[in-house]
């Protein structure tokens, strides 16, 4: 069995981009998919009860999704606001500067800390691989180099797995809440349907296009295939989308009333409580 982890940052709501690229991974029934709810990371740019909105809603969605999974709330666990203070001095400003976004000067302390906290998150979840996108790579390499010069026993190689089959939002580009192109499955309906109507499409219908990649979530290539053939159009697959995505939402809406979303972090939290233990053993020194 081999651990998965994919980290989300709750500053929005769980969407079809996040769907498609946990699906796209195609990760084996005995793997563990490990989800981290990075909200401490959130706090970038939300406030706390916006931070614990989407915390819940990303939760709860993943849990519909994919049962199996292993939800983690970041500062829920032991000792992560201690460790990471302790980690902070290993690190210089020098090596943060050109991180992956760090590179506003203008950036608060805690984005600029960001890179410390996420190499935090990789040990004590120490996960075989790590999903992530081509942009994040950077800071697994950061990672790999500030923990092995700690000498730790508990530390472990993490690859890798970047997801590059990206899907696109409603105007062709990636799907991504920084370009607000994305489809989200708790916003209002009458944005879902706003945005599914507005995609971009052309005069000729294909299979290859954004409504068919989004509907492919959902349906199986022969069911859509089935209907090109008897003449669909665009709009008419667009409103097959739209029933999809309130289907699903409300089905969601259930889940949050499930009291048992959360994993429990005895595994995390004994790796935090050894390295804490480790850099309390060498502040005595």
């Amino acid at each position: 069995m081999s651990k998965y982890l994919f980290g989300i940052k709750p500053t929005g709501n769980f969407h079809l981009g996040h769907l498609h690229c946990l699906k796209a991974y195609k990760l084996n029934k005995q793997d563990k998919l490990i989800i981290l709810i990075a909200d401490l990371h959130a706090y970038t740019t939300k406030n706390k009860s916006e931070v614990e909105y989407f915390s819940s809603n990303i939760a709860a969605s993943i849990k519909f999704f994919f049962p199996e999974a292993e939800i983690i709330l970041q500062s829920s666990l032991d000792k992560i606001y201690e460790t990471f203070f302790y980690l902070l001095p290993l690190v210089n400003t020098s090596q943060l500067k050109n991180m992956h976004g760090v590179k506003d000067k203008s950036a608060s302390t805690l984005m600029f800390s960001y890179p410390v906290l996420m190499c935090l998150d990789l040990f004590y979840i120490s996960a075989d691989c790590v999903l992530i996108g081509s942009d994040q790579k950077q800071h697994l390499e950061f990672y790999n180099k500030i923990f092995h010069q700690l000498n730790l026993e508990m530390i472990d190689h993490t690859k890798p797995l970047v997801c590059t089959n990206l899907l696109e939002g409603i105007d062709g580009k990636k799907m991504s809440k920084s370009y607000d192109n994305h489809i989200a499955f708790l916003e209002e309906e009458k944005n879902i349907v706003k945005k599914i109507l507005s995609i971009k499409t052309f005069t000729e219908i294909t299979i290859d296009n954004i409504i068919t990649k989004n509907l492919l979530l959902f349906e199986p290539i022969s069911s859509i295939e089935k209907r090109y053939s008897a003449g669909t159009s665009f709009f008419e697959e667009k409103q097959i989308l739209i029933q999809y995505i309130l289907k699903f939402k409300a089905l969601i809406l259930e889940t949050i009333k499930i009291n048992n979303i959360w994993s429990d972090n005895i595994e995390y939290n004994c790796r935090l409580k050894y390295l804490y233990n480790e850099f309390q053993t060498n502040k005595k020194k």
